[in-house]
């Protein structure tokens, strides 16, 4: 399957840990049309250039050496968007190196619908809300989402933050291999 994506960046801000950075995707195509979007102009399917997800594979495989992260957000667009969602249940499938952050407005029952647990490692759902609308930010406590109603859920679809604030007190993967490594 074929997707659309628009950019592909550095961030420090959009996964959910307070120590990782990641690699930042951008799908083109959403049918929710927030008022207040992001990203609108990548509402529309026809931005961005063509990748297979063994495509986008080899991209991230190069981008992970310079940025020193084996993190992947996904998001858009919406990455479940019907022309996205095929691509993203076939990126999960041949990924064994990354951890995998996927950024929707649909549902965490919506999500249960294609995915199985443990095929992403978080997600965060549900639509941008301008009338709950707050700056998004990441401190070494919290990170706070764009829109109140929308949460963070784990790779047991389990939801981990609360009212959009999502508190560094539980232990990620990641955490936990830096806590173990630092104690030797």
């Amino acid at each position: 399957m074929i997707a659309r994506i628009a950019n592909i960046i550095h961030s420090f801000v959009d996964y959910p840990s307070k120590e990782d950075s990641c690699i930042t995707v951008f799908l083109s195509g959403c049918g929710h049309k927030c008022k207040g979007c992001h990203n609108k102009e990548i509402q529309n399917i026809n931005i961005g250039v063509e990748f297979t997800p063994e495509e986008l594979m080899k991209e991230l495989d190069i981008l992970s050496k310079s940025f020193k992260t084996k993190k992947v957000v996904f998001q858009g667009g919406d990455p479940l968007f019907y022309t996205n969602r095929t691509f993203l249940k076939d990126f999960v499938k041949i990924n064994i190196t990354y951890s995998v952050c996927v950024y929707t407005g649909y549902t965490i029952d919506e999500v249960k619908e294609d995915f199985k647990k443990g095929e992403v490692d978080y997600w965060k759902c549900g639509l941008f809300d301008e009338s709950l609308k707050r700056i998004s930010s990441k401190t070494d406590e919290e990170f706070i989402l764009a829109s109140s109603n929308q949460e963070f859920y784990d790779t047991n679809f389990k939801k981990i933050s609360k009212k959009g604030i999502l508190k560094f007190n539980h232990l990620t993967r990641n955490n936990l291999f830096v806590r173990i490594f630092r104690q030797e």
